[in-house]
């Protein structure tokens, strides 16, 4: 077989390699904490492989369009579809309403082409977590089915014009691309870096340019000395490699960081390989070979599998990942041999017109039955009167404030109870911190319509009140928190209240998320290692703020209960096996006793700055168990945010020392 088209079995062992690193990686297997990267690599053969059959077709007459899109229907869509049936079954069976109907929005934007913006639309800090999407993944194709509509335009336009004008006005897409993915990495926004087109076109035009290079002579030359070519795809398969088990999802990715995987996938690509060559690192082996066939059926299966199973054995350990990698494994097998094959070799609906009927009539049923769940709002009645409980709290927490700036995308701000902040009127209170600052809003903003005072919150998730510490030294955070020192200094308000999940700083984690890796506080551009370090942090970063908020009275929120679980996710899970859902509520001495230093950090730095605290606990247990659900209901909305009802739990005492504070600053 020609080493320049053809099939090459090394191309489906790295197909191998990058799908289990995303399997590995999602299945939350230690040491794969970069195994996201796989999917970079996906984007550089698809880039190449696309590219490569493109060229050829145009270089033999001209592109077919029809037939490039029947290829792509027939070779994406049937394998798609048994999941796409298949998780719609379960989430009719197991999903909230309003988890249902997100996830019909969800499956219309799959074939939409524009799964990607959608899930950079649900970015938003307070939406269910990534577990509870089981289309989430589908984002990747999304930008593929973008490019494919790019660049066989692009070819069929530009090729032959002049020389190379193809190939240098790809280069330029390429360059122009990883400067945009580097900028919103640059400034903290991940969910546009991620998700963004524009901002990974540049993985799959790196495959595009390895297509044109792999026809170079030059490269042909290089090809011919077997050591060389031996150093070049070992120094490829190493960047790879380094990537999934060095990266983490801290990691500031994609953007010139992705650089590590996409070149070490070129570098492979530009290698070659022949069937007799001897050393290739196991890439074309018969079992990875075998594994890289199914990679596209295993992609598509695994991360369902993953969510739903999630609903009944939530722990991560050695029982989930076994279980999840082989039900992945074997629903893949199946896919490829009973699906995915026979379509592709035209075994099944072998002409151009069958195909997109096909196409469109199974695009037809799959977006009606959603649209028509949409429109119903999730079927409420079809799960029981518990589940509809959690929905209807859910749903009570999602409203947000009314007269908010949402001109501002690095934060949030609302204006809140009367006579709120207006051409830069004045206000009597602001809310500065994390989640937990803006998740006070409304107990502010009740109280402040009740006591006649005006009120600010100033929050940005993940972003505690501390000055120039953040988490991993996160230079977005910090700019935030110092543009919050400066509105207050401009809005002089008579009380600064400071709240964030302290607990997740203080330690790394917390129990709800023991799961993800430790995270620790640290100035800019430096590392934390240890809770301890991180934690000094945190007391200096603190006094500073306070330092710089002057004499204005100050109350400091300490830590509310913190749970074991994602509340709602585990009282639906309970309620549909059966089980008694008071197995939640948290031990109060146990969590006193996890929050000691914590608390007493925070207690001696109040002092010191002459601030008031208020702590939740006391409104929030009772008998020495502090509850996670009331009569059905649960009170906090995931690991660590009270809901709407446990929010109003502590209303009482909240408001009594709020008042206080505000009264002592007249």
């Amino acid at each position: 077989m020609s080493a320049k088209l053809g099939y090459r079995a090394d191309i489906d062992g790295l197909r191998a390699v990058s799908v289990i690193a995303v399997l590995l990686f999602h299945a939350k297997v230690p040491g794969f904490s970069g195994g996201y990267v796989g999917v970079d690599v996906f984007f550089v053969i698809s880039g190449f492989l696309i590219t490569s059959l493109l060229l050829k077709e145009q270089r033999e007459g001209r592109i077919s369009f029809f037939g490039f899109y029947e290829r792509r229907i027939r070779r994406l869509l049937p394998a798609a579809l048994p999941v796409l049936i298949a998780t719609f079954v379960l989430a009719y069976f197991f999903y909230l309403p309003k988890e249902f109907s997100e996830f019909c929005e969800s499956l219309i934007a799959f074939f939409s082409f524009s799964s990607n913006f959608y899930f950079l639309g649900q970015a938003g800090y307070f939406d269910a977590s990534s577990e509870t999407k089981p289309l989430l993944h589908m984002w990747s194709l999304s930008i593929e089915e973008q490019y494919y509509l790019l660049l066989p335009a692009m070819i069929a336009v530009l090729y032959g014009r002049t020389r190379n004008a193809l190939f240098y006005s790809i280069v330029a897409l390429l360059l122009m691309s990883i400067v945009v993915s580097q900028y919103h990495v640059s400034q903290g926004d991940k969910a546009w870096a991620f998700f963004g087109s524009l901002g990974r076109f540049w993985e799959l035009l790196i495959g595009s340019v390895c297509a044109f290079l792999n026809r170079r002579a030059e490269i042909e030359r290089v090809r011919t000395h077997p050591v060389t070519t031996v150093i070049i795809r070992g120094a490829g398969l190493y960047l790879i490699l380094f990537a999934i088990f060095v990266f983490s999802p801290e990691s500031p990715f994609p953007g010139l960081l992705a650089l590590v995987p996409t070149l070490g996938a070129a570098l492979v690509i530009l290698a070659g390989w022949r069937a007799q060559e001897p050393t290739s690192f196991g890439l074309a082996s018969s079992p990875t070979v075998y594994v890289g066939r199914l990679s596209y059926s295993l992609y598509l299966w695994h991360w369902p599998v993953i969510v739903f199973s999630g609903l009944y054995y939530p722990a991560y350990d050695v029982i989930r990942w076994v279980g999840v990698c082989a039900v992945s494994l074997i629903l893949s097998a199946v896919s490829y041999h009973l699906v995915e094959t026979p379509f592709r070799r035209r075994r099944v609906l072998a002409g151009q017109r069958p195909m997109y009927a096909a196409f469109a009539g199974s695009l037809l049923v799959l977006v009606s039955a959603s649209a028509l769940v949409i429109a119903t709002s999730g079927f409420p009645a079809r799960l029981p009167a518990g589940i509809a409980k959690i929905e209807a709290d859910f749903e009570r927490y999602r409203d947000t404030q009314e007269n908010c700036d949402t001109s501002d995308k690095r934060l949030f701000s609302c204006r809140l109870g009367v006579a709120p902040e207006q051409d830069g009127g004045p206000v009597d209170v602001v809310v500065v911190g994390d989640s937990h600052a803006g998740n006070l809003e409304k107990l502010i903003d009740y109280a402040g319509v009740r006591h006649a005072f005006s009120g600010l919150s100033i929050w940005r998730g993940n972003c505690p009140p501390l000055y120039e510490i953040a988490r991993n030294g996160n230079r977005a955070c910090i700019a935030v928190m110092k543009d919050a020192l400066k509105r207050i200094e401009a809005l002089n308000p008579k009380v600064v209240i400071l709240n964030a999940v302290w607990p997740l700083y203080w330690d790394g984690q917390i129990p709800g998320e023991l799961d993800n890796p430790p995270v620790y506080m640290a100035p800019f551009r430096k590392r934390a290692k240890t809770a301890e370090e991180s934690a000094a942090n945190i007391v200096k970063g603190l006094g500073a703020f306070l330092d710089r908020l002057g004499n204005r009275k100050v109350l400091i929120v300490l830590p509310v209960p913190l749970p074991s679980a994602h509340v709602p996710n585990e009282m639906r899970r309970l309620v549909l096996l059966g089980l008694d859902r008071r197995q939640l509520d948290i031990n109060e001495k146990q969590f006193v006793r996890s929050n000691e230093r914590l608390v007493a950090a925070l207690a001696k730095v109040a002092e010191a700055h002459h601030a008031a605290v208020f702590d939740p606990r006391p409104s929030l247990c009772k008998d020495g168990v502090c509850a996670v659900q009331d009569d059905g209901y649960p009170l906090y909305h995931d690991t660590n945010h009270l809901s709407e009802r446990g929010l109003f739990r502590m209303e009482a005492a909240f408001e009594k020392k709020l008042m206080e504070v505000l009264q002592s600053a007249q």
